[in-house]
């Protein structure tokens, strides 16, 4: 559930809220997905961030050579269990476990989508 910068979780009815004082990126326009290891990742303008624990961790910042300004929108983990971001026009892969984010190619994408063929599509923003 996300409402007015925060996002709440919910197990066995037990609620706990996310804001960006617990790491979450700033959620306005997040996008969130599940890797094959159960790890919750969240994209927005703050970057990209997985939940360890009853905390978010900041993997790519925002205004880093990876995330040159604030806006992280596309995720996806793909069949494989890559996960897929795109940060300010720059579409990252985390191919493994464990290994960090790189750059894949410039594009401004809005969504990431699977095809049943496998292959990772993304949709692009139509240039200015």
């Amino acid at each position: 559930v996300h409402d007015r910068g925060a996002l709440t979780r919910v197990v066995d009815g037990r609620r706990t809220t996310f804001t960006e004082r617990d790491g979450l990126p700033a959620v306005r326009g997040v996008e969130l997905a599940r890797d094959h290891d159960g790890v919750m990742w969240a994209a927005g303008d703050g970057g990209v961030a997985r939940l360890v624990g009853d905390h978010w961790e900041t993997v790519v910042e925002a205004r880093t050579s990876l995330a040159p300004t604030l806006s992280a929108y596309g995720l996806l983990v793909d069949r494989a269990g890559a996960v897929w971001a795109c940060v300010d026009g720059q579409v990252l892969v985390r191919r493994r476990r464990d290994t960090p984010f790189e750059p894949f190619m410039p594009l401004a994408v809005m969504q990431f989508v699977q095809a049943p063929d496998g292959a990772v599509v993304a949709v692009a923003r139509p240039p200015e």
